[in-house]
């Protein structure tokens, strides 16, 4: 029963089952789980804390599932790009083009891990999975800030 739990969470809800593209699915499960933060009109802070827990949860369940599924870093394990999309949309302002552009360079920093993100993955466990997925979406939030100045001409406002 555990081991479900474990498997459910770690997969994104059972996104990452899904092929031929499971990191994809798990960012799509990041994108609605990012709209339901925006409904719910989170502070900054809270928008934060929910995304360390998220993390902190992921490396659990990514350790735990890399034992169960006997595979380092399964492709079916998603909750790292689920945290990820999370990160790239930090401080982003929705719309459907920060949505649809998030969605692009988010997958290609994940896909592409630009160093030091692709030397991260050595770590242990579910360390290694959420670590580099980490690093590369932090990338991805400064292309997205980056993105948003040149094409809205507006700065980054700071947390709350």
């Amino acid at each position: 029963m555990i081991s479900r739990l474990i498997l459910f969470i770690a997969t994104g809800f059972g996104a990452g089952m899904l092929r031929p593209i499971p990191g994809t699915y798990g960012t799509l499960v990041g994108m609605a789980i990012y709209l339901l933060l925006i409904i719910l009109k989170l502070s900054d802070l809270a928008y934060i804390c929910v995304t360390v827990a998220i993390f902190f949860i992921g490396v659990y369940v990514s350790t735990k599932a890399e034992v169960i599924l006997g595979q380092k870093d399964s492709g079916a394990i998603v909750i790292d790009e689920i945290m990820g999309y999370l990160v790239t949309m930090f401080l982003i302002r929705l719309n459907f083009w920060t949505l649809v552009i998030s969605f692009c360079v988010n997958r290609f920093m994940d896909i592409y891990k630009p160093l030091p993100a692709r030397n991260i993955h050595v770590l242990r466990g579910g360390w290694g999975v959420m670590f580099d997925d980490l690093v590369s979406s932090i990338y991805a939030n400064m292309v997205m800030h980056l993105v948003v100045f040149m094409l809205f001409r507006e700065a980054p406002s700071l947390p709350v």
